[in-house]
């Protein structure tokens, strides 16, 4: 089994995301700061699968979740267009109980288009 298909296993929960131009620089490959942005959606979407939205709950005053510390490994670079796999989970922790984890795996590079020949 590889290493991505063991992580994928570590999670019952996953949404599809395409890799957006405006999240990468001029060469195609995605901003560092782009990987935050699909983990708060992989988390958004995990919440929503369970019924609720977090975004609802903090504006009715419920609770607001609050990222405390995020470490990102970045393994290989994603390019425009890529399908990306979001992975989130909830963590039950005795001094955390909204804890959670994310991972985001590559689904699968796009394929690059014929050379046009007009």
């Amino acid at each position: 089994m590889s290493d991505v298909a063991m992580r994928r296993g570590h999670y019952r929960f996953g949404a599809p995301v395409r890799v957006r131009w405006q999240e990468c620089d001029a060469q195609g490959i995605a901003f560092n700061g782009s990987y935050l942005g699909w983990l708060e959606v992989a988390q958004a979407e995990y919440f929503r699968n369970l019924g609720f939205s977090i975004y609802r709950i903090a504006a009715n005053g419920y609770f607001d979740s609050a990222v405390v510390k995020v470490t990102i490994e970045y393994k290989a670079p994603v390019r425009v267009d890529e399908m990306l796999d979001l992975r989130a989970r909830g963590q039950n922790r005795k001094h955390q109980p909204h804890a959670g984890s994310g991972d985001i795996l590559r689904i699968r590079r796009p394929r690059r288009p014929a050379a046009d020949h007009h």
